[in-house]
C-alpha cells in the first residue's frame, strides 16, 4: 500500500477492490473539503488517512489499542485524529458538526443489546449537521445463518485479500453467530472473535430514530438490498 506522509498528498491507500467501492461511497456523501466527516470503528485508519490527504477534516474513533499503534505508524498524518474510545461514548468524544458521520465494517453487532445499537445510531445522528448523512453497514444476517444452516458448520468469506472472516452458529437465540476476523497488515497478524446480536434488516429499520427513513438500503457497489445480498448498507440524511 502506498503511504501518505503529507496532508496535501492524494495517493491511493487501498489495495483491496471492497475498501475501494466503500471509500468511494462515502466520499460521495461529502461536499467539497475541508467537510467534517468522523469514521467510528476505524479500524487501520486508511479511509480517515485517505480524507485527511484529499483536504478533509476527517477523524477516527477506534478501541483496539493494537489498531490505532499500527495505523499511525502506516499514516503518520493520523496524530490526533485518531482517538481512542469506546462506541457508546462517541457523542462525548467528537462535538464538530459532521458533513458525515459512519461505523462501517459490521462493528455494532458486537455491542451488548440492541438498545446500545440504538444509541449509538442516535450518537450519530446527533453529530451530523443538518443535511449530513449517517452511513452503517451489517453483514446480511439472515443469509449467513442460511448458508451455514444449509449443511456446513463454518462459512468462510474472503472480505479482502488481506481479510477473511468466518462464522459459526452458536446456541444463543440472541447472538447467533460467533466471527472470526483475521488480517494481515504491514505483515502483522491481527485475529478477532466475538459473538454478534442477529440484527436483520427489519431490526435494524426498527432500531433508527424515530422519523428517519434510510435514504439507501442495499451494497457498497450501489446495488439494490436483496436476501441475497453479503451486506446491508444503510444511509440516512439528517434534518
Amino acid at each position: 500500500m502506498a503511504r501518505m506522509d503529507q496532508p496535501n498528498q492524494q495517493q491511493p491507500v487501498f489495495c483491496d477492490r471492497f475498501d475501494e467501492q466503500r471509500y468511494q461511497f462515502l466520499h460521495a456523501c461529502l461536499p467539497k473539503p475541508p467537510a467534517a466527516m468522523l469514521e467510528l470503528c476505524c479500524q487501520d485508519g486508511s479511509t480517515v488517512a485517505r480524507l485527511l490527504g484529499e483536504g478533509y477534516e476527517a477523524n477516527g474513533v477506534e478501541l483496539d489499542p493494537g489498531m490505532i499503534s499500527l495505523a499511525r505508524e502506516r499514516f503518520p498524518l493520523l496524530g490526533h485524529h485518531l482517538i481512542h474510545g469506546e462506541m457508546l461514548e462517541v457523542f462525548d468524544l467528537v462535538r464538530s458538526p459532521l458533513a458525515l458521520a459512519c461505523c462501517c465494517g459490521n462493528r455494532l453487532p458486537e455491542l451488548d443489546s440492541e438498545e446500545d445499537v440504538a444509541s449509538v445510531i442516535l450518537q450519530l445522528r446527533d453529530l451530523a449537521w443538518p443535511g449530513g448523512y449517517v452511513v452503517i453497514d451489517f453483514f446480511n444476517v439472515n443469509r449467513l445463518v442460511r448458508s451455514i444452516a444449509a449443511g456446513t458448520s463454518k462459512l468462510e468469506l474472503q472480505i479482502t485479500p488481506s481479510m477473511l472472516r468466518s462464522w459459526q452458529l452458536t446456541e444463543n437465540s440472541t447472538r447467533p453467530l460467533r466471527e472470526v476476523t483475521e488480517m494481515k497488515l504491514e505483515g502483522r497478524f491481527h485475529r478477532r472473535k466475538r459473538e454478534l446480536l442477529m440484527l436483520n434488516r427489519r431490526r435494524i429499520e426498527e432500531l433508527l430514530p424515530e422519523g428517519v427513513q434510510p435514504e439507501f438500503l442495499g451494497g457498497y457497489d450501489g446495488s439494490p438490498w436483496s436476501e441475497d445480498s453479503h451486506w446491508t448498507i444503510v444511509r440516512f440524511r439528517c434534518d
